[in-house]
């Protein structure tokens, strides 16, 4: 194929075994004509992310929690990084941390999966839908979380639009269910 950026070498620059969610390479790579260095980061241990899409009825539930990266408290679907083999199973694990809804397996549909930023990251993740219809909710919530409310999706539309919900994975869960024929206009 053309234009494949080559590994030579795989290069760790950064690794610290207390912080088990992140690896930094400077490998060394070959592009077309020239060798140089491409860097990669690895979050997690390299199993797939979830984020899930919580819907019940013609509700939709979203966090709110302070995101320390960026400094601000925000509107997002629940997710997490991908701790097991199943990433149903780590769907609903994540659902029940951050919302308290414990959703049966049946009730979850698989969105397909997403690259965050393959210029730089190697990790997916996969976009999950939740039936809430039938699940059973409790008030408890993850550490993390500051509030899980239920919006209807014509408020969360026009919250994407005006700027108020930018978190890339909660765009994109909505638009994959909304074309896939989950979510109604």
């Amino acid at each position: 194929m053309k234009n494949r950026i080559e590994r030579i070498e795989e290069i760790l620059a950064y690794s610290d075994p207390r912080n088990k969610w992140i690896k930094l390479f400077f490998d060394k790579v070959r592009f077309k004509d020239q060798v140089g260095f491409y860097n990669r980061i690895v979050e997690g241990d390299g199993k797939p992310g979830v984020v899930i899409l919580p819907v019940k009825k013609d509700l939709i539930g979203l966090i709110y929690l302070h995101r320390y990266p960026i400094d601000e408290y925000v509107w997002e679907l629940p997710r997490g990084f991908g701790e097991t083999e199943n990433a149903v199973v780590d769907a609903m694990t994540e659902l029940r941390e951050e919302t308290g809804i414990k959703v049966q397996e049946k009730d979850i549909y698989d969105l397909g999966r997403i690259y965050p930023n393959s210029g730089i990251l190697v990790s997916s993740v996969r976009l999950f839908y939740a039936k809430c219809d039938n699940a059973v909710e409790t008030s408890i919530y993850g550490k993390e979380v500051v509030e899980f409310k239920w919006f209807d999706h014509k408020e969360i539309i026009k919250n994407i639009s005006d700027g108020v919900i930018n978190d890339a994975f909660t765009i994109c869960a909505l638009m994959r269910a909304k074309l896939k024929g989950y979510l109604y206009s």
